[in-house]
């Protein structure tokens, strides 16, 4: 099957050194547009508690030897994310059939970090997810007013790249009126890179007129993309839906 090319205006950016790359998927349910999450098991590593999309990093069974390396980059990433749902929920998809949606790279001082595409995809029929117990400890189908009453409600922590991908599909499908409109649509949409910076506990997006005077790495927006942002959260808390939110930091309007 053919794996998801790269649109010629919105070529991936290519992984700083030492980032490790990452692919996960946005798997939705067509009549009630609810989305698939999981929430990782508490003593793992990375995002442990958190509730995320099934995904994982590149392993060199992803990998494709094609000589496009923009349109390898995305292979990669989809095959990960095809093999993590999977492994995590037990859904079988194909590359061919995941949308490119989002890409987002963790800021550059943060020690871990990842390059990761999201991807979007209708569930596929007939198919029931399971939970794998070594990679998380619930799994469910997650509506939209869940996730939006979730960041002011603790027991329900999301990660900002979550949040804003989530937010993101939340607009299209209401612009769009149905998910198969929307996956129509977008094969060829553009997918801006979004590199945060982290100031002082604080997620700094580059919509936020003060991101590029701002210490760390970034990738400046053009003024269309920061235009499309407008009235979006330009800054948020390292995470949302715990203890920080109804804290010390005011809760976003999404």
């Amino acid at each position: 099957m053919s794996e998801p090319a790269p649109p010629a205006e919105a070529q991936p950016r290519a992984a700083p050194p030492g980032v490790a790359r990452a692919g996960t998927v946005l798997v939705v349910q067509p009549d009630e547009f609810r989305v698939l999450m999981l929430r990782r098991q508490t003593n793992l590593r990375v995002l442990g508690g958190f509730w995320v999309f099934p995904g994982g990093t590149v392993d060199a069974g992803d990998r494709s030897h094609g000589t496009d390396q923009a349109a390898g980059v995305l292979a990669d990433a989809a095959a990960a994310a095809c093999r993590e749902l999977h492994e995590e929920a037990g859904l079988t998809l194909f590359p061919s059939e995941l949308v490119h949606w989002a890409h987002w790279i963790t800021p550059s001082t943060v020690p871990r970090r990842f390059d990761t595409h999201f991807f979007l995809a209708a569930a596929p029929p007939g198919q029931e997810p399971r939970l794998a117990v070594a990679e998380a400890s619930e799994l469910r189908w997650v509506t939209q007013p869940e996730w939006r009453a979730a960041v002011t409600t603790p027991g329900f922590p999301l990660t900002p790249p979550t949040l804003l991908v989530l937010r993101e599909l939340a607009d299209a499908l209401s612009h769009h009126g149905s998910l198969g409109a929307l996956l129509a649509c977008s094969r060829d949409r553009r997918v801006s890179t979004v590199l945060p910076k982290l100031v002082l506990g604080t997620v700094v997006l580059p919509w936020d007129p003060e991101y590029e005077r701002l210490p760390g790495d970034g990738i400046a927006w053009d003024a269309a993309d920061i235009a499309a942002r407008a009235g979006w959260p330009s800054r948020l808390p390292t995470a949302l839906g715990t203890a920080i939110v109804a804290g010390a930091h005011t809760a976003p309007s999404l």
